[in-house]
């Protein structure tokens, strides 16, 4: 029985084994996008056992730092997934992922199940 599936893959470096893997004419590749200033509303840091907390007086005052260094992971990765051949995009918005989802179903004219699953 043949099923969709969705591959989340977060940014890579290395497309090698993703370019044979990955490319194919069947499947939908979409890059999800956001602005730096997005993106570092959403900055969360962590300790060494990987325990969230908030400081947003850090995160204020190293706010030029944060933002010089997602804009040169949004150039290096979008470069990236050029090079794979990924030319579909979706800007986030800083909206809620379920409300991504959504829209992509609906600017893509997927369908989606009763299960959330798409078909």
């Amino acid at each position: 029985m043949e099923e969709d599936v969705v591959f989340a893959i977060s940014p890579i470096s290395y497309i090698e084994n993703f370019k044979t893997s990955i490319i194919s004419d069947d499947n939908l590749l979409i890059e999800l996008y956001d602005t730096p200033e997005n993106i570092f509303s959403r900055l969360i840091f962590s300790d060494e056992n990987d325990e969230i907390y908030t400081n947003d007086n850090y995160k204020n005052a190293n706010k030029d730092y944060y933002m010089k260094e997602i804009q040169a992971d949004l150039d290096w990765y979008g470069m990236v997934t050029a090079k794979i051949g990924i030319h579909n995009r979706v800007f986030v918005n800083n909206n809620l992922p379920e409300e991504v989802v959504d829209r992509i179903i609906m600017e893509y004219n997927l369908e989606n199940d009763d299960c959330g699953i798409l078909k």
